[in-house]
């Protein structure tokens, strides 16, 4: 998963100002969620949870993500222990460590 913004063009809505993307390693599926602030990450993610789970019926056991503020926040952080999900952090902005989602 990664984070990018703020954008330089507004939405028509005028809210949408960071994206989320999600790509599952196996299947390369990707999915993207629109965010008025990068802080609310860990919600969007539990949007996608449910729907990846309930879509391919696997659970997300590891999840990668650079070590952007809003990966390592004590909420996204204690949202992730709660699940009993892996948490593997790259350094920021390194396709070398993160290429599909940078």
């Amino acid at each position: 998963m990664d984070e990018g913004g703020p954008m330089c063009t507004q939405s028509i809505n005028g809210k949408n100002h960071h994206y989320v993307s999600f790509i599952d390693d196996y299947s390369g599926y990707s999915a993207l969620y629109y965010l008025k602030h990068k802080n609310q990450a860990h919600k969007v993610f539990l949007e996608y949870k449910a729907w990846a789970e309930n879509q391919t019926g696997e659970k997300i056991k590891k999840v990668h993500s650079d070590r952007g503020t809003e990966y390592i926040s004590k909420e996204f952080t204690e949202l992730l222990k709660t699940h009993g999900i892996e948490h593997h952090k790259s350094t920021p902005d390194s396709p070398q460590q993160n290429g599909r989602a940078e």
